[in-house]
């Protein structure tokens, strides 16, 4: 997966890079990471997604935000933010009902990473933290190498 956009080099992916590791611990990237989430760029947005990911359970305090992403009408964020929360496990517990809606999402890309999600949540664990090389590559259906362009 390469992003919203499908396409390869993202300068965004560097800054969150630069800001998850000059932070002294993960909670400091957070309020940060936030903003991004409400950004009116996709592709910005997406990044924050995949960096609040990477952070798994610490993230806990973006769940609520991770879980309205997954009402986005872009599918490509929603199936990040189905994919962030399945790796903060037991600590997006607050996220099921939205996980749950999401498994009749049009797109199978998202219903697979809800599915996994609860899947990980109600078993106790929780998945690996994401890096943004894995939300590139991992979890991802066979049949959809990368995500929809945004908007489609």
């Amino acid at each position: 997966m390469s992003g919203p956009n499908g396409g390869g080099d993202n300068p965004q992916r560097g800054e969150n890079e630069a800001l998850l590791a000059k932070q002294p611990h993960p909670l400091a990237s957070l309020p940060e990471l936030l903003k991004r989430l409400e950004d009116p760029s996709p592709v910005v947005r997406w990044n924050g997604v995949v960096s609040l990911g990477r952070l798994g359970p610490v993230a806990k305090p973006a769940v609520p935000a991770l879980a309205s992403i997954l009402d986005d009408r872009d599918d490509s964020l929603r199936w990040a933010s189905a994919l962030a929360l399945g790796a903060m496990g037991p600590a997006a517990e607050e996220a099921i009902p939205a996980l749950t809606k999401a498994l009749s999402d049009a797109d199978a890309g998202v219903r697979k990473n809800a599915e996994d999600a609860l899947q990980r949540i109600r078993s106790g664990a929780q998945g690996h933290t994401l890096s943004v090389a894995s939300a590139q590559t991992e979890s991802e259906p066979e049949e959809k190498a990368t995500p929809p362009a945004v908007g489609e």
